[in-house]
Order: structure tokens, then sequence, then C-alpha cells
């Protein structure tokens, strides 16, 4: 990017920085735009491995601690007045947990209660060293850091540090950096904001629930970013030409490989919003396009809560979906072409959700049996895989009335 770019790019982002925020009266935050660092390893649950997340909460303390106020470890029902004195106490503790076969959860925070979005954040969820069943063997590491760092040629370079340091340090499956929004700790009521943000910026990510990715995307990853976090079974499953092409067509597309078989994929100097009301960027289409194989397909929820429906299963596979293009093939948009983006018909089968139209309906989800329902009747119970932590999603495969199988994916809130 040149110069006038990147100052436009980043006048941008700022821009859209403001219309994020989410705040009381007294201008106290509760959703904001920031920068993150995510990533889902392998091994966070031996006593190694957990010394690997605990000195990450050094570091980040060492370098941040000026403006820390609250943390929460496993002995604290909830966030406690950081002090260096309770900090060191939490880490031995948390030590010895480990050699008992405990799982670690630790937070660190520049908010003293949890109760507003935090500029710094440090939070981690292992499984145990044993592994608590054979579905949770990846374990969780966030790192937050205030937007305004990207006025700063310095500051994206610590950011930047970080990332390569968490790639060199842990065995990463996947994982993603760049922007976020950033709600409080007790993110639950702000969940409508978050998903409004999503759902008009597309590379702002909805990351409240990213504690729930070990256990939702242990098979494949969870998007495309700034920065796409690649382990190295992942990064192979992508064909070799498909990484030429991409260089030769978008060399602002960087691959970066660390000496551990991660991979650091990162596009452009500055990320773009992915502002849903402009043309989306192609880089950004083009590089989810190379990824779709090892990107999930069907997730469950992004937000685990049925109380809240904006992030439903439905919502969710057209947030997962949201960069496709189908007039695009080997990463070159066909400016000519002309065909609409659709969806299957999909309902998510909860208890108490009716039969939308007779005819032949699917799981989506999972490997069940196709099975004839009634408009109007209940949706049936069904034997899914026990791993499955979601209710199961139907696909409307033929209709009676000989009508569409297909919609145009639509985020608003009905």
């Amino acid at each position: 990017m040149t110069e006038q770019e990147q100052k436009n790019r980043l006048n941008d982002i700022m821009f859209h920085a403001q219309r994020c925020r989410l705040h009381d009266d007294e201008q106290r935050e509760y959703g904001q735009m920031g920068l993150g660092i995510t990533i889902y390893f392998y091994g966070g649950g031996s006593a190694t491995g957990q010394q690997k997340v605990l000195e990450v909460f050094r570091r980040y303390q060492e370098r941040y601690g000026e403006f820390l106020k609250g943390l929460f470890f496993d002995k604290h029902q909830r966030f406690a007045k950081f002090t260096i004195e309770e900090f060191e106490k939490s880490i031995e503790k948390s030590k010895k947990l480990a050699l008992q076969d405990e799982g670690l959860e630790a937070h660190l925070s520049s908010e003293r209660w949890g109760d507003y979005a935090t500029d710094y954040r440090c939070s981690s969820l292992t499984t145990s060293p044993t592994g608590e069943s054979e579905y949770n063997q990846l374990s969780y590491l966030r790192l937050i850091f205030p937007i305004d760092w990207l006025k700063s040629k310095s500051k994206q370079q610590e950011f930047e540090a970080w990332i390569e340091y968490l790639c060199a340090e842990f065995d990463v499956f996947h994982g993603y950096a760049g922007l976020e929004c950033v709600l409080s700790y007790g993110y639950e009521e702000w969940r409508p904001h978050e998903y409004q943000v999503a759902t008009h910026y597309y590379n702002v990510m909805p990351n409240s629930g990213a504690f729930m990715g070990k256990l939702t995307y242990t098979d494949a990853a969870k998007s495309i970013s700034w920065y796409t976090l690649l382990g190295k079974s992942l990064f192979h499953r992508i064909k070799p030409q498909v990484w030429h092409r991409l260089a030769v067509q978008y060399p602002e597309i960087i691959v970066k490989p660390r000496d551990n078989g991660v991979f650091i994929i990162k596009i452009d100097d500055l990320p773009d919003v992915g502002d849903a009301a402009e043309p989306l960027p192609l880089n950004y289409q083009a590089l989810n396009e190379a990824l779709r194989p090892i990107l999930k397909a069907v997730p469950n929820r992004l937000h685990g809560f049925y109380e809240a429906p904006h992030f439903n299963a439905v919502k969710t596979y057209y947030w997962a979906h949201r960069w496709d293009n189908p007039n695009m093939k080997d990463g070159v948009l066909d400016e000519a072409g002309k065909i609409v983006k659709t969806h299957p018909i999909l309902v998510e089968g909860n208890e108490g959700v009716r039969v939308s139209h007779s005819g032949i309906w699917q799981p989506f989800n999972h490997d069940g049996e196709a099975v004839y329902l009634e408009k109007g009747n209940l949706f049936p119970e069904v034997e899914k895989p026990e791993d499955l932590l979601a209710a199961t999603l139907w696909r409307l495969v033929s209709r009676d009335d000989g009508g569409t199988l297909f919609v145009v994916p639509d985020f608003r809130t009905r």
C-alpha cells in the first residue's frame, strides 16, 4: 500500500470504529472495535503446555501492567483487583493445579469488574492434562489491544510480534488476528450489538464466544481475517498451486511459515473493515475462496445461548459464508457475472419450531436420514452425533408446492 492508501485506510477504520461503539450516558463502553489475536492450539492441557500459557500471561503483565486493573484465575469467583502480589499468587496456584489434572482458566483485564469493554485483555481456557473427552483436545488463548495501535508503526509491529511469538511457541491448529468487536466480560446482554456490527462489517470478528471455538472448530477453521493462522495439517490440505496462484494474483497476500510448521497469512499493511454497504475487497474474497475447503461450512451457533436469536444456526451459516462470491473462480472475479448469491432453505429444529414447507427435509449438520414432513408440524427429534453441541439444522431438499429450494441470505433480525 502507498502512504496515501494507508492514510485513507486508517481514516476509514477509525471512522467505522466510532460507529461500532456502544456506551452508556457516562461514555463508558460496553462494546468497541479493538485489535485481537485468537489461537486454538494443541498441548495446552499438559503441565508444560499450561506453563507456556502462563508465560504468555507473565509477558502480557510485564508489558502492560500499568493498564491492568482486574484479574480472574480459577480460584476467583469473579474479577479481583489486579496487584502484582495477587497475580503472582494466582500464577503459582495455577501451576499446582496443572499437576493435579486441572484445566486452566485465566483472565487479565484493563477493566476492574469485567462490566465494560476493555482495551487490554489476556484470556485463556485450556483442556485438562488428560482431556475431558475425546472431543476436547484444543485449548484457547486470546489477546486484546487498543484499536489506536493501528495509528503507530511501532505498535503495528508489536502486534505482529505477538502473533509471531504465539505461532512459534504453540502448536496452533488455527486462529485469526485483526479487527474484532470487543464486549465486556459479561457480554450476554450486549450480543445484539455484536451481531449488528458483524452484519455491517464482515472483517470485524464477533468474538465474545470465542472460547467455545475449542469445541466447535476442532476439524476446520472459523474464518479468514487480516491475519489468518493455520497449522500445518490445515495448510497442507490446500493444494500448492492454489497458494502459488494467490501469490501471483494478489501480491499483498503474504504467507509466512514458522519453523514449527504454523503459517501466518496476512492481507495488506492494514486491515479492511469489510463494509457490507460497499464492494467487498477482492483479496479477502479470493483468500476465502482458496481456504473454503478448510473453513467450517456448517458451524454451530456463534453464541451458545438460545435466548439470543441473532446468531442462530441459520444466521451463523450466513456469517460463515459472508465472503463467498459465486461470480469468483480461481481468485478472479467475473465482472460481468450475474449470479445471485443464494443459500439453501435452512431451519434450526429447536423445541416448538414448526415445518415451513411440506416436503423432504434432510439434516444439514449431521448425517441423519431425510424424512417427509408436513407444513405446520413440529420438527421431530432425531438421533445425532454425541459431539454435536447443537440442535439439528434441517435443509429443505424438495417441496410439494414446487417452489424454490434457495433463498438470498438476509442477516436482518426478524
